[in-house]
């Protein structure tokens, strides 16, 4: 996070390589929403410059779009009403945060075969949560019936943060 560089020009490098083909993602909200610095695919991986607006009072830069838990509950809190999804405390991790768990399963059937999904084993690994939503709204896919079958024979227990700790600390 950079603050007090209003109408400045800052020039980052790092001793190797830390970022993808888009450079950092960066946001001027506090957090709110990010976006990749470069537009098109950029070979530069170990350096970037930024420069900042006249009203740019902080900006955030990250090796990836950060997914948090908030972010966790605004895209699970679609499904609330949804008679096939629970959501519940798996655990406790050691910094006494909830480590959530959601199953996903019809209640009237009992399913042939169980399914673990888990994300986040390493805190910095945050695209496997995008990937996850992706997954759950697939399963939860209610106009696809090869779903509708799967959702009749497996029951899904997802773990969307395995370090919560980590995830939540903002570790890398």
């Amino acid at each position: 996070r950079i603050s007090g560089a209003a109408n400045k020009t800052l020039h980052f490098h790092f001793p190797r390589a830390l970022f993808g083909s888009f450079g950092p993602a960066f946001s001027n909200d506090g957090g709110k929403t990010w976006q990749w610095l470069y537009k098109e695919l950029h070979d530069t991986h170990d350096h970037f410059s930024y420069s900042f607006g006249s009203t740019e009072n902080e900006v955030r830069f990250s090796s990836t779009i950060p997914y948090l838990q908030s972010d966790f509950d605004e895209f699970i809190s679609s499904y609330k009403n949804n008679p096939n999804v629970t959501t519940g405390t798996l655990t406790t991790s050691e910094m006494k945060m909830n480590v959530e768990e959601v199953k996903i399963h019809r209640r009237d059937i009992e399913p042939k075969y169980k399914v673990l999904l888990t994300a986040r084993h390493h805190a910095g690994e945050a695209m496997a949560n995008y990937v996850l939503e992706g997954l759950i709204s697939t399963i939860l896919d209610d106009d696809d019936s090869r779903i509708k079958r799967l959702r009749d024979n497996v029951e899904f227990l997802i773990v969307p943060f395995m370090d919560k700790d980590g995830v939540e600390d903002g570790d890398q």
